[in-house]
């Protein structure tokens, strides 16, 4: 009984650290859970898409970008357009090797959304896109040096979602 309670205090302790952050996007907003020890960040140059917001906390770096493309596919339910997904990062990034990935639906209006969380050379990464008509949010998370997938940076990513 002891224990049990003392992994709620933790957690509770863990998620109050924890404070909504906004990302606004024309007219619409997004909500990201980030404790306290993250600040903002300067935005990244990108090839592609409109970086949204960025945030770091010592070597770890978060980034919110809005990229236009035929989402067609996540409305769908498409296997092979999430595995499309994968199969650009792999390209990409070459030394990929992949820990999880997960279709799901968030927000109220129920969007479609895919984690992907990996591994290369640097340390891991995990991606959160959430479809809209005709383009995404894509929230990226750089952890240097960390193999495993922390919890807290897993709870920080998948806590994206719509504030509409």
């Amino acid at each position: 009984m002891k224990r049990a309670a003392a992994v709620v205090v933790a957690l509770f302790a863990a998620s109050a650290g924890a404070a909504p952050v906004t990302v606004s996007d024309d007219d619409l907003r997004w909500q990201l859970d980030l404790p306290d020890h993250w600040s903002t960040a300067e935005l990244p140059e990108v090839d592609a898409g409109r970086p949204l917001a960025s945030f770091a906390s010592g070597g770890r770096r978060l980034v919110v970008l809005r990229i236009r493309g035929n989402t067609d596919g996540a409305f769908d339910g498409k296997a092979s357009f999430f595995a499309g997904l994968e199969d650009g990062v792999r390209r990409e990034l070459g030394d990929y090797v992949r820990v999880s990935a997960k279709t799901r639906k968030v927000g109220k209006k129920k969007l479609p959304a895919y984690d992907l969380w990996y591994r290369t050379g640097d340390g891991t990464r995990g991606a959160r896109f959430i479809f809209l008509r005709n383009y995404c949010i894509l929230a990226t998370i750089d952890l240097p040096g960390e193999k495993p997938v922390p919890k807290d940076a897993r709870r920080i990513l998948e806590s994206l979602q719509p504030a509409f």
